[in-house]
């Protein structure tokens, strides 16, 4: 893997979603980058849309490398908040809002992103 010193832009771009609430295409994009690595997702709907974060039951560290790997930045050089629900760690949002519904989801590696937006319509109508 080529190392790298700063966040890619367009994956920093994708990752604004975990921390703002964004639209479902939004969301769906940036998790169908993210389990081209890593399956675990954390998904959570506001009032004001969607935000996702990668997730790990491994505590902070594995959160911290599997976020470097999708943003292909060297993991020295990034900093984050993050949070533990139901023992995941997942990355804190910096501007928390009220969450009306929240999920631990596994995508199958190269799922595309209309099927990703259909799954967390899918979860979030079941809920």
């Amino acid at each position: 893997m080529e190392a790298f010193s700063e966040p890619d832009p367009d994956r920093l771009a994708l990752f604004r979603s975990v921390h703002t609430a964004s639209d479902l295409h939004a969301v769906a994009t940036a998790i169908a980058v993210a389990i081209e690595k890593y399956p675990d997702v954390y998904v959570e709907h506001t009032a004001d849309g969607w935000r996702w974060s990668p997730v790990t039951g491994g505590g902070p560290y594995p959160l911290l490398r599997i976020v470097a790997l999708f943003l292909k930045a060297d993991h020295h050089r990034i900093l984050f908040r993050f949070r533990t629900i139901d023992g995941r760690c997942l990355v804190d949002p910096e501007s928390p809002e009220h969450v009306d519904w929240h999920a631990f989801l596994v995508f199958e590696k190269g799922t595309p992103v209309h099927a990703v937006a259909a799954e967390l319509e899918h979860a979030y109508r079941e809920r």
